[in-house]
């Protein structure tokens, strides 16, 4: 355990915060083999980094037959108190920007389409979050524009980066949807809907 500067040891690199994200999601424990291929290290990285997690105490080492088996420290008030948190934070960032549309424009957005880089997980930073709001065909699109065009500011500057947001009615989205022509195709392929919370769990991640 480090008593100072605590944070620094424990997520001073993208790959311990990776075998972080990877355990906790997996629920279970795993080999240093998977955790090195989920987080597309090297195993002597990989290994290097969980004996440092290990010491630090955010995880745990049993051994298997000839294996070793690496799961979160559930006692740990690291984990607890501060990573696990983070993890679910980070987990509701694109449930938490899809809200401010639904709570502003109301009854008239549908639903929202992600895509692009964030879609296909390939994002970096700078990267845009792409958005396609689909509205009503009752809906006054030009208003719903503005509205959209203000929240992606305030989004943009809340979460850190671009928000591109665009509306269309829901009709003329299913008839692009079924055309597939230039980035519609890619929408096709690629989106994925992110519901409201009120009626049912975010179809994201």
């Amino acid at each position: 355990m480090k008593w100072n500067d605590t944070l620094e040891e424990v997520a001073g690199s993208k790959l311990k915060i990776r075998i972080i994200r990877t355990l906790c999601e997996s629920g279970r424990p795993l080999t240093g083999m998977k955790l090195a291929r989920a987080g597309r290290y090297s195993h002597t990285q990989t290994y290097k980094a969980l004996d440092e997690l290990e010491t630090l105490g955010v995880v745990t080492k049993e051994y298997v037959g000839a294996s070793h088996l690496y799961s979160l420290n559930s006692t740990s008030y690291i984990v607890n108190e501060m990573l696990a948190p983070a993890l679910v934070a980070e987990k509701k960032m694109l449930g938490a920007l899809a809200s401010k549309f639904y709570k502003r424009i109301g009854k008239n957005l549908v639903s929202i389409t992600l895509y692009g880089s964030v879609a296909r997980l390939e994002d970096e930073p700078g990267s845009d979050l792409d958005l396609i709001l689909v509205a009503r065909d009752t809906a006054d699109l030009e208003s719903l524009e503005d509205i959209a065009a203000e929240i992606s500011l305030d989004a943009a500057l809340e979460f850190g980066g671009p928000v591109s947001a665009f509306v269309v009615s829901e009709t003329d989205y299913h008839r692009r949807l079924s055309e597939g022509r230039a980035m519609w195709a890619n929408v096709k392929s690629e989106g994925r809907t992110i519901l409201r919370k009120d009626l049912e769990a975010l179809q994201v991640g």
